[in-house]
């Protein structure tokens, strides 16, 4: 199953959120609307009262848009965090399997969806296998690390 990102775990919960949040907005604003039209609040001198308290949620965005807001201001940009520059070589499978798999490995393990200690024990594991070796003097075969990243690149 797919590692959820960063990005997907603060959309389901703002999501969930701003589903509840839209909820009970609607149940204060119900029974807000009854309270301002139906009540008769009088001061003692007989002016009408009105409440600060009505007059700001009434005016103020509501806590749900707010989420809504963060919402497009995350999905405006390709990246939550500051993008580090990668070693790049022609020589990719040695620059992944010797220097990724040492120095960076969790640039490894977005490759080829394996640890480093996992995919040394694959390795380790078929090797040996005639499939890996060639007998032929003329095509030299890759090394068996390399060809197993390749296929799970």
């Amino acid at each position: 199953m797919p590692r959820e990102t960063d990005r997907q775990w603060i959309t389901d919960v703002a999501l969930d959120m701003i589903i509840t949040l839209r909820f009970v907005e609607t149940i204060c604003d119900d029974s807000m609307d009854a309270d301002l039209f139906d009540s008769d609040d009088e001061d003692p001198d007989g002016t009408q009262s009105s409440s600060d308290s009505d007059t700001d949620i009434i005016n103020s965005n509501s806590l749900s848009t707010t989420l809504i807001q963060g919402l497009k201001d995350i999905y405006s940009h390709r990246y939550l965090a500051d993008r580090r520059a990668i070693q790049k070589s022609t020589e990719f499978a040695a620059l992944l399997t010797n220097t990724w798999k040492v120095d960076r490995p969790e640039i490894f393990r977005s490759y080829l969806r394996l640890t480093p200690g996992a995919f040394d024990q694959l390795v380790e594991g078929i090797e040996n296998d005639p499939v890996f070796h060639n007998n032929s003097e003329l095509a030299e075969q890759l090394p068996v690390e390399y060809q197993v990243a390749i296929i799970l690149f």
